[in-house]
């Protein structure tokens, strides 16, 4: 029998193709994903153990007419927060105002003009620029007068 002179490649040879064209690959996404996901990875962290970590002591209207909100905060937590937002709702939709952020076990009072509209308040912390909301909001409803 006559082999017609046909070559090919023996099959440990073809295997060892194979597994370098697949590493080969492994490595060209390694290299173009890992950059991506580590941009992202420590602001994802930021808000990791972060939970219900300010309590509000009372949230009130005040001044003539009820025209400012107070908001008296403490924070229960050992998270460095960057800063603490306080988003206001009333009839027309949220309003957002940054504040400087509490230390652990520091309770403060936050005044803030023209805020009595408000009809609930929801306090936020921020850790490292990221908003914790999903995590750590306190939410205030039926504000009175103080």
């Amino acid at each position: 029998m006559r082999m017609n002179n046909k070559k090919a490649i023996s099959t440990v040879i073809a295997t060892s193709l194979i597994v370098l064209i697949t590493v080969a690959a492994v490595a060209i996404l390694w290299t173009a994903i890992i950059p991506l996901v580590s941009k992202t990875a420590p602001s994802a962290d930021a808000c990791l153990g972060v939970t219900t970590s300010t309590t509000v002591i009372s949230a009130c209207k005040t001044g003539t007419g009820g025209a400012d909100l107070k908001v008296v905060a403490k924070q229960t937590s050992d998270a460095t927060f960057s800063a603490l937002k306080i988003i206001r709702y009333n009839a027309t939709g949220p309003t957002t105002t940054s504040e400087v952020a509490l230390l652990k076990n520091e309770e403060k009072p936050y005044i803030i003009t023209n805020g009595g509209s408000a009809t609930s308040v929801v306090i936020v912390p921020v850790v490292g620029g990221k908003d914790c909301e999903a995590t750590a909001k306190t939410t205030v409803g039926a504000l009175g007068t103080c």
